[in-house]
């Protein structure tokens, strides 16, 4: 593992991140004495659905009200486009849709 200083890593941060990005890990020193460590993040096997599960357990999101009918968000948007709206007008009619 390749040591640095906390003035070399502030230096060269982006030569850094390269590095790590390229898999090394690197730990960052004051005077000698280990403070951080930088290192490439491990690819989750969780799915998109599995880590949402997860963050609403954590309580750090919030599980959705009801599931996206997609036909019928494409139906609207393709409704509010084939008028000559503006996009403010637009804009202004999809909050008034949301209350």
């Amino acid at each position: 593992m390749k040591q640095t200083s906390i003035t070399d890593a502030k230096n060269g941060l982006s030569r850094l991140i390269d590095s790590v990005k390229a898999g090394n890990s690197i730990l960052i020193v004051d005077r000698g004495d280990p403070v951080a460590r930088l290192q490439p993040i491990e690819p989750s096997d969780l799915t998109a659905d599995q880590r949402i599960e997860a963050l609403v357990r954590a309580g750090l999101a919030n599980a959705p009200r009801k599931t996206l009918d997609a036909k019928a968000f494409a139906a609207r948007k393709m409704a509010r486009l084939s008028g000559k709206a503006s996009a403010v007008e637009m804009l202004i009619a999809d909050r008034e849709e949301s209350r």
